[in-house]
């Protein structure tokens, strides 16, 4: 799972383990589903301008 696509599934299944096949393929419907929303229609913010300061 990846980083960010993996907080949001426990988001939404919480965190409890999960174990055997049936869960397995449940967990991997919900990820598919959530990848392709989150990454494809949800608004992510870009830098378009740094000032490029260091502490």
């Amino acid at each position: 799972m990846g980083k960010k696509n993996g907080s949001i599934v426990r988001q939404l299944v919480g965190y409890d383990r999960f174990e055997g096949e049936r869960a397995y393929r449940q967990l991997a419907e919900v990820y598919r589903a959530v990848r392709l929303y989150v990454n494809g229609f949800q608004p992510s913010m870009k830098l378009i301008f740094s000032l490029g300061m260091s502490i």
